[in-house]
């Protein structure tokens, strides 16, 4: 299974989002990224053989900080990606934590390049800077730890398969 930790954005966040982009220079050399695909991965773990044992290490991970006020900043670049930044505070703290847990659980934590909040919005190919992306306003209380399946194949789409509420206590399994 191709698996990522992320924050998923409520319905009516992408909603509002959504609504301030088409100022956005989405041309012919990008292709949209659907709103209900837009997530601030916190770990992308690629091919995982179970998600089992993620679990745990992702409890504790969600359980060491709370709810997050998060906002949209302006947009920007990656070689292959049109992203909108994300910050908040604690949010590259949550992101370090599950990389912790998850590597102290001796399971996969994701590359060690330079994390950034973001929300992809649309990708292409041989993306340039472009000058003056306009900021977008919105923001939004995050209070949950996604596991999400990236389902691979013509249909594609992500799957929940399971999330944690930040700062709860997780509760041991039996």
């Amino acid at each position: 299974m191709r698996l990522f930790v992320a924050l998923v954005p409520p319905p009516a966040v992408r909603t509002r989002l959504a609504c301030a982009l088409p100022a956005l220079p989405v041309g012919p050399q990008f292709r949209p990224v659907a709103p209900d695909r837009w997530h601030v991965t916190l770990a992308f773990l690629g091919e995982v053989p179970d998600d089992e044992p993620l679990r745990a290490p992702l409890a504790a991970a969600a359980a060491g900080g709370g709810p997050l006020a998060l906002s949209v900043t302006g947009a920007a670049t990656f070689p292959s990606a049109l992203y909108v930044g994300v910050e908040g505070p604690g949010l590259a703290d949550l992101a370090a934590r599950v990389r912790e847990e998850l590597l102290a659980a001796g399971q996969p934590a994701g590359d060690r390049r330079r994390w950034r909040g973001h929300l992809t919005i649309a990708r292409g190919r041989a993306v340039r800077v472009v000058p003056g992306l306009p900021r977008v306003p919105v923001a939004w209380r995050a209070d949950r730890v996604s596991l999400v399946h990236s389902l691979v194949g013509p249909e594609g789409g992500y799957e929940e398969l399971a999330g944690w509420v930040l700062g709860a206590v997780p509760v041991p399994s039996a």
